[in-house]
């Protein structure tokens, strides 16, 4: 739980974009929508890790479903049915649960994407590249199968009198 110092309000504006300086240098994307899902806010690594520098301020005060599709329409999701997809993401957020996906971009970057509602009613979302992770896990994945492979293998071809080959 972050707890910040009442004190360090006290300064108003001049907290506040230390606040901001702080969200602005984790290296995760942030997203924040409101309780109306309402695009409220993000940091500079959310729009980086999605390559919408240019168009990300269109969206704030716009709903979460408007930013949904324009990404869509990038290529951002490959899903067979957009209104779908945003009608299912949608209900996921009306459930007030917590969720994860973890999905490819256009540019081979595998971003996992956390959901969290806020007690306000709003959400956060955050964003990080887990590209190295997944290639990682792809890699124990492939030398677990050929080690699974090769003693098969060996078994296969081992004389069941003697065990030679």
């Amino acid at each position: 739980m972050l707890v910040i110092a009442e004190e360090n309000f006290a300064g108003g504006i001049h907290s506040l974009n230390r606040f901001v300086e702080v969200c602005e240098s984790v290296n995760h994307g942030l997203l924040w929508i409101d309780h109306n899902l309402l695009v409220q806010g993000g940091n500079r690594p959310f729009s980086r890790l999605l390559e919408i520098e240019n168009d990300f301020a269109r969206f704030f005060g716009r709903p979460i479903a408007e930013m949904l599709e324009f990404l869509i329409q990038r290529g951002e999701f490959t899903h067979d049915d957009p209104k779908a997809y945003v009608a299912g993401h949608l209900a996921a957020l009306r459930k007030r649960k917590p969720f994860k996906i973890e999905r490819i971009r256009p540019n081979g970057i595998t971003v996992s994407v956390s959901v969290t509602p806020l007690p306000s009613g709003g959400y956060v979302y955050v964003y990080l590249d887990v590209s190295q992770e997944r290639k990682l896990r792809e890699s124990v994945r492939r030398g677990h199968k050929a080690s699974i492979i090769a003693m098969a293998n060996l078994a296969e071809h081992r004389d069941m009198d003697t065990g030679i080959h």
